[in-house]
């Protein structure tokens, strides 16, 4: 654990590949206890979170999160957040992702790479992220 703790405050960013199946907070969480533990991070509501976000948004400064929350640490992706994405054309989940369950089939041989491809265009460059739902 000291080789971890001494990497993280020498260089000051760490990579982290997260599987699928562990959201971001849960790994953050994880490795909050592990570099942290006197602080005892697990023990702070939700609800403190939720207040402290309010603050910040009121104060509409993105520079100073880290500060309106007191965390030694920050949150991002540095500018390298890309996506790759495989998909199945013509099924239907109730969760709109492939982990659902399949609901309903289409078919989809009218549509041609060149449509696709056409569409892709749409998601690049600088966007604010969106919720499917």
């Amino acid at each position: 654990m000291s080789q971890i703790s001494s990497l993280f405050k020498v260089n000051g960013i760490v990579a982290i590949n997260k599987p699928v199946g562990i959201s971001s907070a849960g790994a953050l969480r994880f490795l909050k206890q592990l570099w942290f533990p006197q602080i005892g991070y697990e023990h702070i509501s939700m609800d403190y979170f939720q207040y402290i976000d309010k603050k910040f948004y009121e104060q509409k400064s993105s520079n100073k999160i880290n500060k309106v929350r007191g965390l030694p640490w920050k949150v991002g992706h540095g500018g390298t957040l890309s996506y790759t994405a495989v998909s199945a054309l013509g099924y239907f989940s109730d969760t709109m992702d492939i982990e659902g369950k399949i609901t309903q089939k289409a078919p989809y041989q009218q549509i041609s790479i060149e449509e696709i491809l056409s569409v892709f265009s749409k998601y690049e460059g600088d966007s604010m992220q969106t919720p499917p739902m």
